[in-house]
């Protein structure tokens, strides 16, 4: 899609102003403004993870920097940075900016640096072993998110073993460690088909088998 458009409308100036967290660009609005100065107030929550259950602490991030694209500089950020922000916290952030250029076609682009170490998760395959029988489930997923920060995946477990089958305990193989199950075990298939696993991302990316260790 071209994103570049015909900025000067008369006297006027009009951007779209887009955001780089994590990686992943997120178009914010559309912005008028006269001359090469130009102000933006960005509403910013830290809630990655969605809602989470109130006994698992989502992660807070700080965020060290927002940055612009040339032909943009940041000349003022309130609050000031770098800030920490606790899970579900909000904050305003008002920037101001000043172009290089009389004139400029194009979108404003902003980086938002963080302290927190951002990491790829590529899973090819889940394995389950329980009582010494290996079985594969054939399930393809990738995140991006923070180091030694909780992820959520739901696994069949109805699909797999038999009416009545408890299950009691469940390990999880390196580097990931299991935070909780939701429900909690043990539980007994049937009564309970799928089953929600928190787990905690490693320090560093990782690509590879997810193995999963029932009753060990």
């Amino acid at each position: 899609m071209n994103i570049l458009k015909k900025l000067f409308r008369g006297s006027k100036n009009e951007v779209d102003v887009y955001a780089n967290f994590m990686g992943r660009w997120h178009h914010l609005f559309t912005k008028r403004f006269k001359g090469n100065e130009i102000s933006l107030e960005i509403p910013f929550k830290n809630n990655l993870y969605g809602d989470l259950p109130d006994n698992i602490k989502g992660p807070k991030i700080t965020i060290n920097n927002i940055r612009s694209e040339k032909p943009f500089n940041v000349i003022e950020i309130k609050p000031a940075l770098p800030i920490t922000l606790e899970y579900n916290d909000n904050v305003v952030f008002n920037i101001k900016l000043k172009s290089e250029i009389e004139k400029y076609v194009g979108p404003l682009r902003l980086y938002f640096d963080l302290a927190n170490k951002n990491i790829h998760i590529s899973i090819n395959k889940i394995i389950i072993i329980a009582n010494g029988i290996e079985k594969d489930i054939n399930e393809i997923f990738s995140i991006d998110t923070l180091s030694n920060s909780p992820f959520y995946r739901d696994i069949q477990l109805g699909a797999i073993f038999e009416n009545g089958f408890e299950v009691k305990e469940i390990k999880i193989s390196e580097p990931f460690s299991l935070i909780k199950t939701e429900p909690e075990l043990p539980i007994k298939i049937g009564e309970v088909n799928t089953l929600r696993l928190n787990i905690k991302a490693p320090e560093e990316n990782y690509a590879g088998e997810l193995i999963l260790f029932i009753n060990p």
